[in-house]
């Protein structure tokens, strides 16, 4: 299972456009059962979260709380360097650099 979720949260709480107070801790929490409800959908999967795509906020907290779910989660940080598509989004040639990311992570840790 490959989760990429977080950018857009990230920069909404990074001053974006939200009032309110997003703790590590609460960001922590919410990842913690999103991982959960995918595990108990997927009890033997591997659960790989890519993000970074756009966005570094919080980069520790989505390492530390994917890395430390269960032995069978991993945090892949995978990023555009020039992020040339619309609105600062990845063009789909960069997209495919993402991908890559991506692929080669799952490759080097024989996750396959």
């Amino acid at each position: 299972v490959i989760i990429s979720l977080g950018t857009n949260d990230a920069t909404l709480y990074n001053g974006h456009g939200y009032t309110g107070e997003l703790t590590e801790q609460d960001l922590a929490n919410n990842i913690t059962s999103m991982l959960t409800a995918v595990r108990n959908q997927h009890q033997n999967a591997t659960i790989v979260w890519v993000y970074g795509q756009m966005a570094t906020a919080f980069k520790e907290v989505y390492e530390d709380t994917v890395n430390n779910f269960d032995n069978n989660s991993y945090y892949v940080y995978a990023r555009s360097t020039t992020l040339t598509g619309i609105n600062g989004h990845p063009s789909a040639d960069e997209h495919d650099q993402i991908a890559e990311q991506v692929i080669k992570f799952i490759e080097d840790n024989n996750i396959l």
